[in-house]
C-alpha cells in the first residue's frame, strides 16, 4: 500500500498532501485531534482511553476491536471514510486523524500485526512500539504521536480533559472511562461514569409509540445524571450528510440532578453548547471541523424529535424526582432569534413544549396518587413557611395542595407554576396572604405561627386588614386587635410600667421579643402605629442606631414621622459632644423621606439615608442657598419638605430644629466632593492615581504643562457636576445668574470648612513610583471650571476657566472694556477665592503681565500692530490705560514684530 501510495502522480500526491493539511487547519482546538482519537476508540468499542505524554510524544491506547488494513488506508487518505456505512460510527478515521497535524506531521499507529508511520505524504512500515505496560495492555491499539520538545505539556492535555467533564462520555457508546497519566504512569485525571438501569416506559412520542430506556450516570463526585433514550423510525425522504442511516435512530437525553451550568449537545463527545439544562446526544450532521451542527434536512427532524423527547423527560422527571425537575424547566425564551442556529432552533423547539404542553402532561403524586399538578392547592412563597399544607388545601377550597417535599428551595417551583398560570384559566390561583388571615381568628392559632403570619401581612402593606383583625398576643396568651392610634390602650414590653399602672398598659407576648425578623416587623409596625410604648436609655439607643450605622446595616424601613421625632427627643435628651459624635453614623443608619427630580423635572418620592441628601428651600431658607443654585437639577437628593414643619422643636432655639437636627444626621448645605471613582492603582500600598486622560482638556493641558500624569488621591463632586450642567441649560438669563450666584455662595459658605482641604491634590508622573511634580486643582474645580454657567459682563454665559476678575491690576492691563470679565454682581470679596478656584482668573501674576506684553520694536519703544499683511507702529501713548504708572514695554530684541510669539501676534 505503500509503495501504490508513493508512486501516485505527483498532482494526486500534493492533492492528498493539501488534503492532509486542510485537515490540520479543520479546528481552532488544536487538540481536537485526541478527541477523533477517543472518538475512534468507542466506534471500536473500547471500554478504556489511556493517554499519556512521554519523553517522546503524545501516547493514546484503547482496548476495542484490533485495527484493519482498510483502516490504515482511511488513516492515510485524507477525505475518506471508512464508516460511511456504518450509521453509528461517530469517529471520521482519515479526516478526524488528520486533525493530529496541527502537533504533528508524524502520526504512527500500532496494533499487530500493522505497525505504520505516516509521516508528511509517506506512509511506511516501523518497527513495533514498546509502549510501558500501565500505558497498553496486549492486544490493545496503540497511537503516537512523536512532538516537539516542549510543544506540549502536562497541564494543557489536564486542562482540556477537565474541560469535557465526567459529562462528556454521557453519549458514548461504549467507552467508560478515560483518563490521563503522567510519564512515570500516574493518573492525574480520570473520567469515568457508573451507570445504573432504572427502568422504562412506552409513550407516544412525536407521532410514535416508543419505548423510552431510563438509566442514572454518576461520576465519582457523586453528580447524576437521568438519562432518557429511545429509537424513532427515520424519516424517508431525509439523508445523512455523508453518513449511513438505520431504519430507527436513537436519540438521547440527560437532565442533570444537580446544579449544571455546562450543557452540550454531543455527537458522541461534545459539540456544541446550549443554553438550556439538558445535555443531548444525537446523530448529528456536524461541520467538518466538528465544533458545530451543519444546517441540514436532518438536524432539522432531529430538532422536533429531541423537543418531544424532552417533553416525555422532563414530564417523568416530575413525577418521580419533582424537586430536582423544577431547575430544568426554562422560565425566558432564549435569546438567539429562531432560525439563527441549529442550537437556537433546538432551545425554541425545548422553550415551545415547557410552557402549555408541559402544564397538560405533568403529575406528581400527592395523597398517595399521582395528580396533576394545575389540580393542586399551593400558597404564595412568603407563606410557605407559616401555614400548613391541610390549612392551603381548606384555604383553596381543594383537596391537595403541592407537597413540601416535592419543592426546590430555590423556589424555581413558584416560578414555573405562574409561567403556567399565565397561558391557563383552568389553574387555581394561589392561597394569598388575604385570604391566609381568615386563621387569625382562630383562637388556638399557635402564637409563632400568628406572628410570622401577621409579618406576612405588613411586608405585604396590608396593614388595615391586619389591623382589624386578632392579630396581636398577649402575655397572657389571650389575642386583640392592635390598639388605634386614638385609642387610651398602648402595648408594652415589659411588666411594671408606669403605663401598666394606669391600666392602658397591655402586656406584649414575650415571642415578640425573639430575636427573629419576624417578631422585628411586628415590633416595627406596632411601633409606626404608636401602639408601643418603648422604655429605654436614649443615648443608649442612640449608641446602638450608631453602631448599626458604622458597621453599614441601615435599618431596612425609612423612619416614621413619630420615629423621626422620638430620634430627635433622644438627641435633644443628650449632651452636644455626644450628638455631635453618634450623629454621623445614626444618619448612615436611617431612611428618611426624601425627593429627587427625573430628567423631565418632574419631582419623584424617595428614600435615603440624611447622609445622601441635601436639605431643601423648605429648611435651608438663605436666598442664595444651595438648593436654590441646584433648582430642579436631575439625579440630587433632597429631604422632604414636611421635616420643616414635623421637626420643630419644643424647646425653640434650644432644641433640635429641622435644620440644625438634619446637619447632625449628615444632610448638607452645598455639593458633597468624594474620592474620584476613575481611580486607579498603578503600585501596591500606594496612593491611587487619576490619569491626565480623565476630565476636561484644560486640566490635561495644565497637567502636561508640569509634566505630569496622574493626580494623586484627586476628589469629584457628581452633585456639584449636575447643578452647574442644569444652571447652563437654564433657558432664564435671570434665573441662571440667580442660580449661579447663589451656587458660588453656597460654595463660599462652605469652603473653609469643609472645601478647602479637597480643592488641591498633588500633580506626579509615573516612573517606578509617583514622582510629584507640583500642587494642582482637584478634578472637580477643574470640571465645574469647563461648563458655561457664569455670566461674563456683557450677559454671556461662559466657561469660569474663560473668565477673569476685574481687579485694579486686570483693569490697568486689559482695560475697562471686556467680554472675558466676570459680572460685577458675582464678584464678591468673600467668593474670590472660590471664583479663583473654579478658574476665574484672579490676581495677575508679574510674569503673565510680562510675557503678555513683549513689545516688537526697531530701537524705540512702539507697539508694531501686524494687520493682515502690513506692519503699522503704534505709540505707547496711544494705550494710557495698557501701561501702569513707572510700567514701560519691555523691548523685542529681534526686531519687528515677533514671529514667534502667539501673544505677541494676537494681542492687538
Amino acid at each position: 500500500m505503500a509503495k501504490r501510495l508513493a508512486d501516485l502522480p505527483g498532482a494526486v500526491r500534493d492533492s492528498l498532501e493539501r488534503g492532509r493539511n486542510s485537515a490540520a487547519m479543520l479546528s481552532g482546538d488544536r487538540l481536537q485531534g485526541l478527541s477523533e482519537m477517543i472518538q475512534n476508540a468507542d466506534d471500536a468499542g473500547a471500554r478504556q482511553v489511556r493517554v499519556a505524554l512521554l519523553g517522546d510524544g503524545l501516547w493514546l491506547s484503547h482496548d476495542g476491536e484490533p485495527i484493519q488494513l482498510e483502516h490504515v488506508f482511511g488513516i492515510a487518505m485524507p477525505w475518506i471514510t471508512t464508516k460511511s456505512d456504518d450509521p453509528a460510527a461517530t469517529g471520521r478515521h482519515g479526516i478526524g486523524l488528520m486533525t493530529l497535524r496541527a502537533l504533528s506531521s508524524s502520526l504512527q499507529v500500532h496494533c499487530a500485526p500493522y505497525h505504520v508511520q505516516l509521516e508528511e505524504s509517506a506512509l511506511s512500515a516501523v518497527s513495533a512500539a514498546q509502549p510501558p505496560s500501565w500505558l497498553a495492555e496486549e492486544g490493545w491499539t496503540v497511537l503516537h504521536v512523536p512532538l516537539a520538545r516542549r510543544s506540549l505539556d502536562l497541564d494543557s492535555l489536564h486542562a482540556w480533559i477537565e474541560g469535557w467533564g465526567h459529562a462528556g462520555l454521557l453519549f458514548l457508546r461504549s467507552v467508560t472511562r478515560v483518563s490521563l497519566h503522567d510519564s512515570v504512569g500516574t493518573s492525574v485525571r480520570e473520567l469515568h461514569l457508573n451507570w445504573t438501569d432504572e427502568g422504562s416506559f412506552e409513550q407516544p412520542i412525536a407521532g410514535e409509540e416508543v419505548t423510552v430506556y431510563v438509566r442514572r450516570a454518576q461520576d465519582p463526585e457523586g453528580q447524576e445524571y437521568r438519562v432518557y433514550k429511545a429509537a424513532f423510525a427515520s424519516p424517508t425522504d431525509i439523508d445523512r450528510y455523508g453518513k449511513a442511516k438505520a431504519a430507527r435512530t436513537p436519540v438521547a437525553i440527560a437532565l442533570p440532578l444537580y446544579d449544571s451550568q455546562d450543557n452540550w449537545l454531543h455527537a458522541g463527545l461534545p459539540v456544541v453548547k446550549t443554553a438550556m439544562r439538558v445535555r443531548i446526544g444525537a446523530q448529528f450532521d456536524t461541520l467538518n471541523n466538528r465544533q458545530g451542527l451543519a444546517p441540514t434536512g436532518w438536524n432539522q427532524w432531529l430538532v422536533v424529535v429531541m423537543g418531544q423527547l424532552w417533553l416525555a423527560s422532563i414530564a417523568e422527571l416530575l413525577g418521580t424526582k419533582t424537586a430536582l425537575a423544577w431547575a430544568l424547566i426554562p422560565l425566558e425564551a432564549p435569546e438567539d432569534a429562531k432560525g439563527s442556529s441549529l442550537v437556537a432552533d433546538l432551545e425554541h423547539e425545548i422553550w415551545s413544549v415547557a410552557g402549555q404542553p408541559l402544564a397538560e402532561l405533568a403529575q406528581v403524586p400527592a395523597g398517595g396518587q399521582n395528580i396533576a399538578v394545575t389540580q393542586l392547592a399551593v400558597e404564595v412563597p412568603p407563606l410557605e413557611l407559616v401555614l400548613r399544607e391541610e390549612e392551603v388545601a381548606a384555604l383553596a377550597d381543594c383537596d391537595y395542595t403541592l407537597p413540601r417535599e416535592l419543592r426546590d428551595a430555590d423556589r424555581n417551583w413558584w416560578s414555573v407554576l405562574a409561567l403556567w398560570r399565565q397561558g391557563s384559566e383552568s389553574m387555581l390561583p394561589p392561597v394569598d396572604t388575604k385570604h391566609a388571615l381568615r386563621l387569625l381568628d382562630d383562637g388556638a392559632f399557635p402564637i409563632n405561627r400568628r406572628i410570622a403570619l401577621s409579618a406576612v401581612a405588613i411586608d405585604d402593606r396590608l396593614d388595615a386588614a391586619l389591623a382589624a383583625r386578632p392579630c396581636i398576643a398577649l402575655a397572657d396568651e389571650s389575642i386583640i386587635v392592635p390598639p388605634q392610634v386614638d385609642a387610651p390602650e398602648l402595648l408594652v414590653l415589659s411588666a411594671g410600667t408606669l403605663a401598666e399602672e394606669l391600666g392602658i398598659g397591655l402586656h406584649l407576648h414575650p415571642r415578640y421579643l425573639d430575636d427573629t425578623p419576624d417578631s422585628q416587623t411586628v415590633l416595627n409596625w406596632l411601633r409606626a402605629r404608636k401602639a408601643l410604648m418603648e422604655d429605654s436609655s436614649a443615648l443608649a439607643l442612640l449608641k446602638r442606631i450608631a453602631q448599626a450605622g458604622s458597621s453599614g446595616r441601615p435599618i431596612g424601613k425609612p423612619l416614621t414621622e413619630s420615629q423621626l421625632l422620638s430620634l430627635r427627643d433622644a438627641f435633644e435628651s443628650v449632651s452636644p459632644d455626644d450628638q455631635q459624635s453618634l450623629g454621623p453614623a445614626v444618619g448612615r443608619a436611617v431612611l428618611l423621606e426624601a425627593f429627587t427630580y427625573d430628567e423631565k423635572k418632574k419631582e419623584v418620592a424617595r428614600v435615603c439615608s440624611p447622609a445622601d441628601a441635601y436639605l431643601p428651600r423648605a429648611i435651608d431658607r438663605e436666598t442664595d442657598s444651595f438648593a436654590v443654585a441646584a433648582g430642579k437639577a436631575p439625579g440630587l437628593y433632597w429631604m422632604s419638605s414636611k421635616y420643616a414643619t414635623v421637626l420643630r422643636s419644643n424647646l425653640g432655639r434650644a432644641g433640635l430644629g429641622a435644620q440644625r437636627f438634619l446637619r447632625i444626621l449628615g444632610a448638607e448645605l452645598a455639593p458633597r466632593v468624594i474620592r474620584h471613582s476613575g481611580l486607579v492603582l498603578r503600585y501596591a500600598d500606594r496612593p491611587k492615581g487619576l490619569p491626565a486622560s480623565a476630565g476636561p482638556a484644560t486640566r490635561s493641558t495644565a497637567m502636561q504643562a508640569i509634566d505630569a500624569k496622574y493626580t494623586l488621591e484627586d476628589w469629584e463632586s457628581p452633585d456639584l457636576q449636575r447643578v452647574v450642567t442644569d444652571i447652563s441649560a437654564e433657558r432664564k438669563h435671570t434665573q441662571r445668574r440667580e442660580r449661579a450666584a447663589a451656587l458660588v455662595a453656597a460654595l463660599a459658605r462652605a469652603w473653609d470648612q469643609r472645601l478647602a482641604d479637597r480643592a488641591t491634590v498633588i500633580a506626579a508622573s509615573a516612573d517606578y513610583g509617583w514622582q510629584t511634580r507640583g500642587d494642582l486643582r482637584a478634578y472637580w474645580l477643574w470640571a465645574a471650571g469647563s461648563v458655561e454657567w457664569l455670566d461674563d459682563a456683557a450677559g454671556t454665559k461662559r466657561r469660569p476657566c474663560d473668565l477673569r476678575l476685574r481687579t485694579p491690576a486686570s483693569v490697568a492691563i486689559y482695560g475697562t472694556e471686556g467680554a472675558n470679565y466676570l459680572r460685577a454682581d458675582l464678584h464678591t470679596a468673600v467668593r474670590q477665592q472660590v471664583l479663583e478656584a473654579l478658574g476665574v482668573g484672579g490676581k495677575l501674576q508679574r510674569k503673565s503681565w510680562c510675557d503678555t506684553f513683549v513689545v516688537c520694536a526697531r530701537r524705540r519703544p512702539a507697539l508694531w500692530v501686524r494687520s493682515g499683511k502690513r506692519r503699522r507702529p503704534w505709540s505707547t501713548r496711544r494705550w494710557p490705560h495698557v501701561f501702569p504708572a513707572g510700567v514701560l514695554p519691555r523691548t523685542c530684541t529681534r526686531g519687528g514684530y515677533c514671529k514667534s510669539s502667539p501673544t505677541c501676534q494676537g494681542l492687538f
